[in-house]
């Protein structure tokens, strides 16, 4: 699901694990300060007292240089209706648009633009001149998916193999178990409680009292608020909003769409051009933590990427009601 932009937040990334990569050739060494926020002493090992206080520094930067997610939307909707990209670019949204009408008006949509909004390119290899009008919000295409959606009933889960305590589970989170032991896990049968424990691993590690019903991500979890409705929200305890909705335009966004800053994370050559791909990478407006990445062409509309059915997964899967 995540592809190309990769997983997780670097500045969580044990500082001794990005010694030992810089140490087995993984890494380059200057990237153990500009994209992990590590230290390393004259024997090239982790100083961890002096990497906690950069990185600390490295989550005000991260707030400071972004902007809101519909901030953002504003400025780049001008471009997108400026058609302001390179000609490969347009041809690419030119020929999706008129292969696909829903493609077309999830995309004007997504940008409030025009029913009948078209991308001028020549599409040698569409035979279509124009993309059929039409135009579906983001909010709308979510209701009617979830409309959509069954709730199935199974057969109880029954135990298949050995079970897993929450200890390991927890080790699990923190990477402290080997690639086998991980492989071992991921392969194995599925103890029927797996997802209780793997819920209550989670809710040890959050600052909040309030219950959480869904995972919803690296440091994402969806909550009941107290007496209230179903939220997205971040470990700090930051809320965006309900899980039937795109979490990240309530989030902090920073685009790296120039070389100068491309290099920050890629080595020299490596990176993409920014004319093609651009890089967004989405933070928590409270803690700064990198909650997710985007490799996209510029223009494309925000990843929806997980629209969970939680009451069908509660009463189809776990026999039971959403706490």
């Amino acid at each position: 699901m995540k592809g190309a932009p990769g997983l997780g937040d670097p500045l969580l990334r044990p500082p001794g694990a990005v010694a030992a990569d810089v140490r087995d050739g993984h890494l380059l060494p200057r990237f153990t300060d500009s994209v992990y926020g590590v230290a390393l002493d004259g024997d090239g090992e982790a100083d961890v007292a002096t990497s906690e206080a950069r990185r600390e520094q490295m989550r005000r930067e991260r707030l400071e240089r972004a902007v809101p997610v519909r901030e953002w939307w504003r400025r780049e909707r001008e471009r997108v209706e400026a058609q302001d990209f390179i000609d490969a670019v347009k041809v690419c949204y030119a020929e999706s648009m008129r292969l696909s009408a829903r493609f077309a008006a999830e995309f004007r949509g997504f940008w409030d633009l025009p029913e009948d909004f078209q991308v001028e390119a020549v599409t040698p290899t569409v035979a279509a001149e124009r993309a059929e009008p039409g135009k579906i919000t983001p909010e709308q295409t979510a209701d009617e998916f979830l409309a959509a959606s069954r709730v199935e009933s199974i057969e109880p889960l029954r135990a298949g193999g050995g079970t897993l305590d929450r200890e390991t589970l927890g080790a699990m989170l923190d990477e402290k178990l080997s690639r086998r032991e991980i492989k071992d896990i991921q392969s194995g049968y599925k103890d029927p409680d797996r997802f209780e424990k793997w819920v209550a691993v989670l809710q040890e590690r959050v600052p909040y009292e309030e219950e959480v019903v869904l995972p919803m991500g690296e440091g994402l979890n969806v909550v009941r608020r107290r007496g209230s409705d179903l939220v997205v929200r971040c470990d700090c305890g930051h809320d965006f909003c309900p899980p039937s909705r795109n979490w990240k335009m309530e989030a902090a966004i920073y685009v790296r769409d120039e070389a100068e800053s491309l290099l920050e994370v890629y080595p020299k050559m490596a990176h993409c051009d920014p004319g093609w791909m651009e890089l967004r990478e989405l933070y928590c407006p409270s803690c700064g933590r990198q909650l997710e990445t985007e490799a996209v062409p510029p223009g494309y509309p925000v990843v929806h990427e997980f629209l969970p059915d939680i009451e069908g997964f509660y009463r189809g899967w776990l026999g039971r009601d959403v706490p």
